[in-house]
C-alpha cells in the first residue's frame, strides 16, 4: 500500500509541476503582448491605442488565461483617471477565443501579435484543462484510499 501511495504522490507532484510551468509560460505570453502594446501605444493617439489585455490566474489546480478589454474613465488633470477591465467571454466549446471576437477588440497594428499569443494560449489552456482533471481524479483517489 505504501508503494501505491508513494506513486500517487509522485504523479501528483509531477502534474502540479507541469501546471506551474504552463502558468509561467502563459504569464510570459501575456507579458510579451503587454510589452509590445506598451511600446506601440507610446507613439499613438488615444483612438488607435490598444485596449486588449491578457491575464492568467492560477487557483488551486486551475489555470485561466483570459483576454480583457481595458477602458479608462475620469480625468487625468484632476488625477481621477481609473482603469477598468471587462472580461471578453470565451466560447464554452473549445479552448480558444474566436478570431472574429479578438479581431473586433484589437487594433489593426496588433492583430498579428494577438493571433500569435492566442494560438500559443490555446495549447496551454487545453493542456491545463486535462492536467487539472487528472489532478482532481488523483486527489479523489487519494481521499478514498485514506478512508
Amino acid at each position: 500500500m505504501a508503494d501505491e501511495k508513494s506513486g500517487l504522490d509522485v504523479a501528483m507532484d509531477a502534474l502540479e509541476g507541469e501546471i506551474k510551468l504552463l502558468g509561467e509560460s502563459a504569464e510570459l505570453l501575456c507579458k510579451r503582448h503587454l510589452d509590445f502594446v506598451m511600446a506601440q501605444n507610446k507613439s499613438r493617439d488615444w483612438g488607435s491605442k490598444s485596449t486588449l489585455f491578457a491575464q492568467t490566474r492560477m487557483r488551486g489546480y486551475g489555470l485561466t488565461a483570459n483576454w480583457y478589454e481595458v477602458r479608462w474613465y475620469g480625468s487625468k488633470i484632476t488625477n481621477t483617471r481609473r482603469m477598468t477591465k471587462r472580461l471578453i467571454v470565451r466560447p464554452k466549446v473549445g479552448y480558444s477565443y474566436t478570431a472574429a471576437t479578438l479581431a473586433k477588440q484589437s487594433q489593426p497594428w496588433e492583430l498579428d501579435m494577438v493571433r500569435e499569443v492566442e494560438t500559443e494560449m490555446v495549447e496551454i489552456r487545453r493542456r491545463a484543462f486535462f492536467i487539472a482533471k487528472a489532478l482532481s481524479s488523483l486527489n479523489h483517489l487519494d481521499r478514498k484510499k485514506s478512508k
